[in-house]
């Protein structure tokens, strides 16, 4: 009963039944799109997991490493208040002969334990700065070498602060490189 009521060419539109290339589609397109859905969901499954990994180890290193990290930030805070306190005389000669023996026990001694990158060479150049400034202090002429020893002391700051965004992972802008040796 070829052509009748119930056959399947009946129930075909006339396009289907004129190009093969659009059945061929109806039936594959399906198929094919499944197959792409399902590698696109395995490959950010993968970079998904790859990532938290990432995070995973991330955390556990910081965890390994807190109590030093602890310890050099107290340190690196203490160092910039003391030189802080330096570049800012008050309190006589008492405060200051103070301020400058901790500087020097954290420049020779604590502090030298857990510098990291610039630091050690900018707090050279804060400890030169600093020597040439209580030289000129003592007659009285130390403005010139106070204000180098600002400068120093203000690279310090700012390098410390790129010292604790990269140790803990902190984002923030990029300030401009500076030199206190000039």
């Amino acid at each position: 009963m070829a052509g009748g009521p119930m056959s399947d060419d009946a129930q075909t539109p006339d396009a289907l039944k004129k190009s093969p290339y659009l059945t061929l589609a109806i039936w594959w397109l399906p198929i094919v799109s499944a197959v792409v859905v399902s590698l696109w969901s395995a490959f950010v499954y993968a970079r998904d997991q790859a990532n938290l990994q990432r995070t995973a180890e991330t955390n556990r290193r910081l965890e390994v490493q807190r109590p030093f990290l602890e310890r050099q930030l107290a340190l690196y805070f203490e160092v910039v208040q003391i030189a802080g306190e330096l570049v800012t005389p008050q309190g006589g000669e008492e405060a200051w002969g103070k301020h400058e023996r901790r500087f020097w026990q954290l420049y020779w001694a604590e502090l030298s334990m857990v510098e990291a990158g610039n630091i050690e060479q900018i707090m050279v150049e804060v400890g030169k700065k600093l020597q040439a400034y209580k030289e000129a202090r003592q007659t009285n002429r130390g403005e010139d070498q106070l204000q180098d020893l600002r400068r120093c002391v203000y690279e310090l700051a700012h390098e410390v602060r790129r010292a604790i965004e990269i140790r803990w992972h902190i984002d923030a802008p990029d300030a401009a490189p500076r030199r206190c040796s000039a």
